[in-house]
């Protein structure tokens, strides 16, 4: 087991797209359970963290199925199933994950 977790653990990133000034791209450290979504103003500015589907359960159970931006990714919608089965949804405004937007369907 030891051996498999050297070998997983390394950043794997995946192909930025560019919306306006905005670029968006998601990168899993290594042993992440999800990947994170990032967004960076420009090729050289700062980046920061749009959504982290790790920290939507302490446990690792929930699992980010879709997200999709919208006003040129100012907004962006998500879908989450839980460990409870359930199927939530949520919203992040300006880059960053809005608490009270979750909402269970």
């Amino acid at each position: 087991m030891k051996r498999l977790e050297q070998l997983y653990n390394y950043p794997k990133y995946v192909q930025p797209f560019r919306r306006g000034s905005l670029y968006f791209f998601s990168k899993n450290d290594g042993l992440q359970n999800q990947n994170v979504f990032y967004v960076q103003t420009g090729l050289e500015g700062a980046t920061g963290i749009m959504l982290d589907p790790n920290k939507f359960s302490a446990d690792g159970t929930s699992r980010l199925h879709c997200a999709d931006g919208f006003e040129g990714w100012t907004y962006c919608a998500y879908a989450v199933s839980t460990g409870r089965s359930g199927l939530g949804r949520g919203a992040c405004n300006g880059g960053g994950h809005a608490k009270n937007a979750w909402q269970m369907i």
